[in-house]
């Protein structure tokens, strides 16, 4: 094989291998929640990175919430369970922040147990939030020679992007 054909072939090789790394994962691209509540102003939706939180915002201010304070572990359910507490924002808003990083590519339901924050309430509200499916892409700028004369090497330069955090 002559030298100049050798990265070439590298190349073809490295980019074949690397198309076909990402295929049969499948997604799930809806994501739900409950209908409109009218307690309920705004909540987390859609795509979150993994070193995110989830929050909710009520309409209305709630008797026992002390803004910075953590709010029992009771007013709310996640599934899958995710270590971690619920903090009061202000008097309306509640935060989830998880002990450690989310699950990359994983749906969660939240349930925000209103009963227990709303004196003469009946349902329940939850909604739905996924991380950021992890995914990447290499792309490749050049090859060259080594630079020290005497090897048989090559040098390969290219950028790696990620979908989401990876620290």
């Amino acid at each position: 094989m002559n030298k100049t054909s050798f990265p070439l072939l590298l190349s073809v090789v490295m980019a074949v291998l690397i198309s076909f790394s990402g295929c049969n994962k499948t997604t799930k691209n809806e994501i739900s929640h409950s209908s409109f509540h009218p307690r309920v102003a705004a909540f987390t939706s859609g795509y979150i990175a993994t070193n995110g939180s989830f929050t909710i915002e009520f309409n209305e201010a709630v008797q026992s919430a002390e803004p910075g304070a953590e709010a029992p572990a009771s007013v709310a359910t996640i599934s899958p369970k995710v270590k971690g507490s619920w903090v009061w924002i202000d008097n309306k808003t509640l935060q989830f922040n998880p002990a450690s990083k989310l699950e990359s590519g994983k749906t969660y339901q939240i349930t925000i147990l209103l009963k227990k924050l709303f004196d003469n309430e009946k349902e329940d509200f939850f909604f739905e939030v996924a991380t950021i499916p992890q995914n990447y892409r290499l792309t490749y700028d050049y090859l060259s020679p080594s630079t020290d004369g005497e090897s048989n090497s090559y040098r390969l330069t290219g950028r790696l992007s990620v979908a989401d955090d990876i620290s």
